[in-house]
């Protein structure tokens, strides 16, 4: 699992994009459907993915459910785990994101984002 040393306040390109698109030193979210109350996470395999060194990845955990103003969240709701991608140097990237629970060898889930780091040196 990587973990990231640092990140921007600049986001770049939507969340859910399967091929998201960011900028040397700027930061972009990615968002995954899950459930933290089921005990699988996403998590990304570093040995799958290819080309990492142009990016950083940070677990930014799972987003707080929407709730109506007054009402609690429902316990067991799905949610969306967020992974903030920095861009380092320019190229393309293809993160590999298991769902997996822990003790479990097999994933349940498997999603690739292929990520474009644009701009640097180019």
């Amino acid at each position: 699992m990587a973990a990231v040393l640092m990140t921007f306040a600049f986001v770049a390109h939507a969340a859910n994009d399967e091929n998201p698109q960011v900028s040397v030193g700027a930061t972009t979210t990615l968002e995954l459907d899950g459930n933290p109350s089921t005990g699988y996470r996403w998590v990304l395999d570093v040995a799958a993915s290819e080309n990492t060194e142009i990016v950083t990845v940070e677990d930014a955990g799972y987003a707080k459910p929407a709730t109506e103003p007054g009402k609690r969240p429902v316990l067991g709701a799905p949610s969306k785990q967020r992974f903030q991608v920095t861009g380092v140097a320019s190229g393309e990237a293809m993160l590999v994101f298991y769902y997996v629970r822990s003790g479990d060898e097999a994933p349940s889930k498997t999603q690739e984002f292929l990520v474009e780091v644009i701009g640097g040196n180019e």
